[in-house]
Order: C-alpha cells, then structure tokens, then sequence
C-alpha cells in the first residue's frame, strides 16, 4: 500500500435514518439512577433530553416514560458515533480484552492484557494497546473509526521492592507504595535490571512507524471480517470498513502541502539554499542595528571544579555569537565554590546583582544531577528568579552538554542568548497585508491539585515579529476566569492602540493550547470582545492540539512525512505534519463561532509560524511559537513561585524579551 495513508476507517453503513427513545433529564442524581436501573439500555444526555436505545438485538421496553424519535446521519451524528463506539467495545469485552473510556471523552482504550514483556524485563508489564475512537465530517458527510497503538507499562514490583532491588527512589512519584510508571522510572528499572537490549527491542518492534501501521492495519481488518456479527442497532448494521489510501474520491478529505516562508534578516534581505545560521552570519541578523554599536558584557557562573572546562567552552561559544549575530560579547568567569544553591546565591548577589548595569546577561553552568533537587534547593530556579527580579535574563547550561559540544549545540546555545538579550534573528512574510493583523498564543497552567492558576498571551505581528508577552496574577480557581479576564482586556487595549490603525478593519487571530474550558479563556475571550464593538474586525479561535486519535503514514511507515503537508478533514478541522519522522500531525479546530473561518489561510500561518522558534537552528519545530512560548512560560513561572520573594509581576521589565526559551 503506498501513498499517504491516515488512519481514518470509513464505515459503510446500512441505514443512515434510525430511531432511538428519549425521555427528560430532570437532575444528576436521577440520570444515575435511571442508569443503574436500566442497564439492558445505552444512555446519552444532550442537554435537558436523555436519548437511549437498546443494548442488544433483544428488544426490550422501557418501564418510564418516554418518546420516540427519528434521527439522520447527517443531524444527530454524535448519537451515530456513540452507537458505532459502543457496539465495537461491546465486541472487544466480547473477546475477553478490557475496555475503558475516560470521563468525558470518546476514546476507548482497549487492552488485550497481554504482556509483551513477559519473560523479557522483571519488575514490569507492558501492554499493547488500541485507542479507538469515532469522527464524523460535516464537510464530507462521512462517519469513521480512528484506530492507533500504545504501550501501557505497570510495575509489578512496589516501592519497598524497588528499594530492595537497590533501585534509587528518591525523585521518583508514588501512591499508595506504588510507583507511577513515568519515564524516568522506567528507564530507572531497565538500567537496573540490566534489560536495556530486550526493552530496546520491544520498543522498536511495538513503536517504529512500519509495525504500527502494520498492527493498525491487522486490527481494522479484524474487525472487517466479524464485522456482520456485531450488533450496533436495530435500525442499522456497517456493510464493511474501508481501508483506503488519500486522496480519497471526491475529493473527500483533500490533501495538499505548504511551501516554507522566506526567512527576512537586516534591511528584509533573504537568501535560500543555504542553512540558517549561516544565511544569518551572511546577511545580518534581522535586529541588528539594536546591537551593532554596544559592548555587551555577560557574567558566567561556573562551579570552580569545572574552570578550565568553561574557558574553552566559553572561547568557543564567543566565536560563534561573534561570527553568527556580528555582537560584540564580553563574558566574565565568576567561580562558585560549592555546588549549593547558597553557594550561587551568594555569587549572585556579591557579583552580579550588586553590578547589575554592568551585566546584560547572565551564563549559569549546571549539573544534570541539579534537576532531581526541588525548586527551593536549585540552583537553576533560584538564579533564574533572583536575576528576572532585576531585569537580568540567564542562560543555563549543562557541564553535561559542555564536555559534548559540537556545532549544533554551540549554534542552539547562541542563537538563545541572541534572542534572550532582545535580539530577532529573523522574522517570516515580507508582503503587506490588506488587513492588519495580531496573532495572540494563550495558554494557562495549573496548580498540584489540577486548578487553573495563571494565565498568559503572548502577541506576535502578522510578519512573527514578537511584541509582547503579559500574565494574569496567580489566582484561585474561583476567581480565575475574572482575573485572567482583566488582564486580557488590559493586554489587548493596549496591543491594539500601539499597533493597529482602529479606522480600518482588522483580524484578531487566537492560537490556544488543546482545549480551554468554556467558562475559563473561553468565556474571558468572547466577554472581552464585545467590549470592543466600537471598531471593526474580525476574529478567529483556533484551538492546536495534538492530543487526538489521528496517525499519518507515508508508504505503510516506511517513509518519512513530508513537512507542510496538510489535510482538510472538516469545516473547520485540519491536519498538519510539522514533523518528518513523526506520524502525529498537529489537529488545527477553528471554533465555529469565529468570524474568520479561512481554515486554508490559518493553517498556512501556523505552519509559517513554526519557523519563528528561537530555541534550535532546526526548523520547522514540533509546535508553533503561539503554542510553544506561552507553555514555557506557564512551566517556568509556576516553579518560581516557590522561590522566596519572587514576584511574578517583574516579568513587566522583560516582555520583549525571550527571557524563557
């Protein structure tokens, strides 16, 4: 099977007109109940009505009251989708494997129970499992499964026993004696045991691209072959699932690909056909006339052990912030004694804190080790904090990565300092728009116990010139959504009279991480705009997400997939490859109730705006910069809290500065 292939399934089915039941939802209490009673029965609440129908070929009659009602495909195919979803996990438990379904969500994880682990790693399961799940075009009129993999991992062995095995606990996350199978536990037990070649094996069998195309494929065509013995409703039966290559006929489903933007650097010149950091040294950076007649002075903190490492690191990483951004850098070597966070706090305030005209920057030299400590005893949160407090951005750098260098990591590392010191390497689209334009990323981050507590945006200009980032104040969950509220007003009152001429229309594009809840950003969002009614411009809501069941291959996972290819899915719904040897694409929702709905045009900027990250000379990155920078910054901002008199509100002295990346 060659070509592009996504892992939709069609299911052709017998009817598209069906009746179901329906009787009122009075309360909660009573859904339960009218559930717990009734379990011959498939329930859905949609608002105040209740739809049901039966849950086998035997019919049965409800005892409570209740209508009949007559659904089309093309009307109700949410009910579709839930009747397709449970019929195939009634198969599955039918054929002894458990099936799940988060609160909330549509996607079954089914799990055969069978560990492939088993006689090869001690101490774990791993289990191979199957997300299904349903999707309806409203574009396309079609209905379909959603099938990939996973491996799920458990241990077998709990935290006593870990102990006993001579396994370091002491970072690792538990409940209850059991240890929570994270990564970093898992590559803990593998070392451990000694099973590194076996786990590496698995993986390679149960995660490379061909073997979960080929598991995908075995499984959709399972289902196929008993599909004529699987009840779904008494009104309707699928003939058969489609196993099918893009483009589909019709044009169902249209696939197309994106060209890269040009890359503008100082006085809007481009080059192609050279790497990015050299069409920088070649033609300037994009800002360089903010620098081009400073002497900028960079403190480096360094532990004393390591001295003679970091002069020749240092020397090197001067040699390319020269060569590449055409800076003039001074970097002065301050030595620590001890490493402690007391230790670089007192370096910081005897030697940079008290000079703090002096310094633009900071350079702190790291361990890996430092990242087990908690926020209160590292040294890479503390610095971060205290130097952010006065205006100071930092660039932290592993003693690690230092014994490893090369070009690529001393390129990355240059390129953050350029950028951390206010500097835009490059920006993207030269061409005037017709209409002035603002893209804002918002994000949000929450507390240990799952609460929303800080929100932030970030605005870029049309061309990806950065203007300014601003957060809302650390709230409590219940006064959330009217704090974050606030200051997105503030934020863009302000945005719009710096930048946007209000006699002309103009577009305001939102990029939000997954999905905020309705009466969060959401709500602020849409409570905010109407207070700009006195001028005219459009709007857009564009939900970017990655969590969601969709999986693309290029010639059965034998290929890569191109970069800038994207399929058009639904009204408002379309995927993009960002990343070749990824078969995730990024989901791109518009919300429906935007003004501006140009799903082709939107998608187009977000894949333009993968090429504005400043963290890596590797471009396009995994997520756009709306995406990306306002996460980093929820991340970090959260953990410096726990440092003692940090505030969050210096962040004010560094919005136009990458001061996160």
């Amino acid at each position: 099977m060659t070509g592009i292939f996504l892992n939709f399934f069609k299911c052709n089915l017998t009817n598209d007109n069906i009746e179901v039941m329906k009787t009122d939802y009075i309360d909660e209490e009573n859904y339960k109940e009218l559930q717990e009673k009734n379990k011959e029965f498939f329930f859905h609440r949609i608002g105040l009505d209740i739809y049901f129908w039966n849950r086998t070929k035997k019919e049965k009659i409800p005892s409570f009251n209740h209508t009949k009602v007559h659904m089309l495909l093309k009307d109700y195919p949410l009910i579709f989708k839930i009747i397709i979803s449970n019929g195939l996990a009634e198969f599955f438990k039918s054929r002894g494997a458990d099936v799940s379904r988060k609160k909330y969500s549509s996607l079954l994880e089914i799990n055969s129970n069978k560990n492939i682990a088993d006689g090869y790693i001690n101490g774990l399961t791993i289990n191979d499992i199957r997300l299904l799940d349903t999707f309806y075009s409203n574009q396309d009129k079609v209905i379909g499964i959603t099938l990939s993999t996973k491996l799920k991992y458990k241990f077998l062995w709990d935290r006593n026993e870990f102990i006993q095995k001579g396994i370091d606990i002491a970072d690792l996350k538990y409940e209850n004696e059991i240890i929570f199978p994270t990564k970093k536990a898992i590559e803990r037990l593998i070392d451990s045991t000694n099973s590194r070649e076996r786990y590496n094996s698995l993986k390679y069998k149960y995660e490379d691209n061909k073997e979960i195309f080929k598991n995908i494929i075995s499984t959709v065509q399972f289902i196929n072959n008993n599909i004529k013995g699987i009840f779904f409703h008494k009104d309707f039966s699928i003939n058969s699932i489609d196993i099918k290559c893009l483009p589909y006929s019709n044009e169902v489903f249209k696939v197309d690909f994106l060209s890269n933007p040009e890359h503008y650097y100082y006085c809007g010149r481009t080059i192609s056909g050279i790497k990015y950091n050299e069409a920088v040294e070649k033609l300037r950076p994009y800002s360089y006339e903010i620098f081009s007649n400073q002497n900028i002075n960079i403190a480096v903190v360094s532990p004393r052990e390591y001295e003679g490492t970091t002069e020749n690191f240092i020397e090197k990483l001067k040699r390319k912030i020269t060569n590449i951004f055409h800076l003039n850098v001074n970097f002065e070597i301050i030595l620590v004694n001890e490493k402690d966070v007391n230790s670089y706090g007192t370096i910081l305030y005897k030697d940079i804190l008290k000079n703090k005209e002096k310094y633009k920057m900071a350079v702190i030299i790291l361990e890996e080790g430092f990242k087990k400590l908690n926020v209160e005893n590292s040294p890479y949160h503390f610095c971060k904090a205290k130097l952010i407090g006065q205006g100071i951005t930092s660039q932290e750098i592993l003693i690690e990565k230092m014994k490893k260098t090369n070009d690529f990591i001393l390129n990355n590392i240059a390129l953050n300092i350029y950028a951390k010191l206010g500097g835009t390497p490059w920006t993207i689209e030269k061409i005037e728009k017709q209409k002035q334009e603002l893209i804002i990323g918002i994000s949000s981050c929450f507390d240990k116990n799952k609460n929303r507590i800080f929100g932030i945006s970030q605005v870029f200009n049309y061309d990806g010139s950065y203007l300014v980032t601003e957060c809302s104040p650390l709230t409590t969950i219940e006064n959330y959504k009217e704090v974050f509220e606030k200051y997105l007003r503030k934020t863009l009152q302000e945005i719009i009279d710096a930048h946007i001429d209000k006699t002309k229309e103009f577009r305001l594009i939102f990029h939000l991480n997954k999905t905020p809840g309705k009466k969060s950003e959401i709500a602020a969002i849409y409570n905010v705009l109407q207070e700009f009614s006195d001028i005219k411009f459009k709007y857009a809501l564009v939900h970017l997400n990655y969590n969601h069941n969709f999986k693309l291959f290029t010639n059965e996972g034998k290929y890569f997939n191109k970069k800038g290819l994207y399929i058009n899915i639904d009204s408002n719904k379309t995927l993009l490859s960002l990343v070749d040897r990824s078969i995730i694409p990024l989901l791109v929702d518009i919300d429906m109730r935007s003004s501006f709905i140009d799903k082709d045009y939107i998608t187009k900027q977000i894949y333009w705006f993968c090429h504005l990250s400043y963290r890596s000379f590797m471009i396009p990155s995994k997520k756009t910069v709306t995406m990306q920078y306002p996460y980093l910054i929820t991340k970090l901002t959260n953990e410096l809290r726990c440092i003692n008199d940090w505030d969050y509100q210096v962040l004010s002295n560094l919005g136009d500065k990458l001061w996160f990346i």
